[in-house]
């Protein structure tokens, strides 16, 4: 039979810590991030569709701006570094 020790006959008697608040304002944060970004990207690409055309905005070689591009970048980084 085993005998508990001092620091788990502690542990027992306290509840379990509660990360859920923790949780939700880590996903409210990448959530507001992503916002961020879908928006800056909306902005980037609205001019190269009213301009040119849906086809334009997502396949011409114009369409890739030097600032669309940092941001698919950090949206690939931010994803890589969620994921793990």
């Amino acid at each position: 039979m085993r005998r508990a020790s001092a620091s788990e006959s502690e542990l027992a008697d306290r509840k379990p810590m509660q990360l859920k608040p923790l949780f939700m304002l880590h996903n409210a944060l990448l959530s507001g991030a992503s916002l961020l970004v879908l928006v800056l990207m909306i902005e980037q690409v609205a001019p190269i569709y009213l301009r040119d055309g849906f086809f334009a905005a997502i396949c011409a070689q114009s369409s890739w701006t030097p600032q669309l591009v940092t941001l698919y970048i950090f949206n690939c980084a931010s994803r890589a570094a969620v994921l793990g």
